[in-house]
């Protein structure tokens, strides 16, 4: 595939999570969609992209920063929480937390900016999507899950790793469900919305068409 291919290919799935992933879409689409952010994401079709049409450093997504917001609770009383953040049934569903502690007294504009946190692409990887006694599951992790175990993306030459992630991310499931999506679809939909919706995607796919025409 030529580097103009590549770079539609990229712009093709952007619009599709644009023009598919806000209307409520089932538990089924989002596992077939994982293989899309699989490529965009994990394999770093989206940072390719947006380097070969000129753009500097790496591009930004603004998405819950649930590390910083788990550091105020008693990880030994936290049951479970989730980033959230997608938009579903027209309802913005984010930070679901089950904590068994007392309440905590955290302010309110500290919880505001962490759930609108600005991560260069890289760091969005790695950030938080969901904890589950303990266990800290990242957006990366999510992806490879989702797509590998559920969407049926062949897994990875590092079989052990892989099969440690299933037996970790397994746990989660099923703990929360949110409208018609079980937890953690909600997640890889939230992170396909945090995508989707960005500055840097619309600039990039922008880019793509000016350059086109």
């Amino acid at each position: 595939m030529s580097e103009s291919e590549k770079i539609k290919a990229v712009v093709e799935d952007l619009e599709y999570l644009q023009n598919n992933w806000f209307s409520s879409p089932k538990d089924s689409e989002l596992r077939r969609g994982s293989a899309i952010l699989r490529r965009l994401l994990v394999e770093n079709e989206f940072g390719n992209a947006w380097r070969i049409l000129g753009f500097l450093k790496e591009p930004n997504i603004i998405a819950t920063n649930l590390d910083e917001i788990l550091k105020y609770y008693d990880p030994k009383k936290l049951v479970y929480a989730f980033a959230g953040g997608a938009i579903s049934k027209g309802v913005i569903v984010t930070l679901k937390i089950l904590y068994e502690g007392d309440e905590q007294d955290t302010p309110k504009e500290t919880i505001e900016k962490l759930m609108h946190y600005s991560y260069s692409l890289c760091q969005f990887l790695s950030s938080a999507t969901a904890c589950f006694k303990g266990d800290v599951i990242r957006r990366r992790e999510l992806i490879q899950y989702i797509a590998n175990v559920k969407g049926g993306v062949h897994l990875g030459s590092r079989k052990k790793r892989e099969e440690k992630l299933v037996r970790r991310v397994s746990k989660i499931e099923k703990q929360l469900y949110v409208f018609d999506n079980e937890g953690l679809y909600h997640e890889i939909l939230s992170i396909g919305q945090c995508l989707a919706q960005s500055v840097d995607c619309r600039s990039l796919i922008n880019a793509y068409h000016k350059h086109a025409t």
